[in-house]
């Protein structure tokens, strides 16, 4: 994963005793468009609304942004998960536009709101 140039796969474990918790992602980087899709996965719901995913994905946008020069990431969210939206807008993420039944998951199909975030809106947060 260290060298794919077309991702960045990290992991997230606690500070205080380095226990794995999940992961944050950049994926299908184009550097014509300097452009990727950003993920979040916290594992456990134990870990969940403690603000590590928030902690985890800025340092993540410092490292697309900052190290690997990317303008624009994008995430697609499912439309009834408000907590990963609300934590996208804590770090600067804008809502986009909605893509209408676009995943079949848990029996039914569901939308996704698409949000994202550009260079200079991290930068100016």
């Amino acid at each position: 994963a260290i060298s794919d140039s077309k991702s960045i796969r990290l992991a997230v474990c606690l500070k205080a005793d380095d226990t794995y918790i999940g992961n944050v992602y950049v994926t299908d980087i184009n550097m014509t468009n300097r452009s990727g899709v950003s993920h979040v996965l916290i594992g456990e719901e134990a870990y969940w609304g403690q603000g590590y995913a928030t902690e985890a994905y800025q340092q993540l946008l410092e490292y697309a942004f900052n190290e690997r020069a990317l303008h624009r990431l994008v995430a697609h969210i499912l439309e009834d998960n408000i907590a990963s939206q609300r934590m996208h807008e804590k770090c600067g993420y804008k809502r986009e536009g909605v893509l209408r039944e676009s995943v079949f998951k848990n029996g039914r199909w569901q939308n996704q709101v698409v949000m994202s975030i550009l260079e200079d809106e991290y930068r100016n947060r």
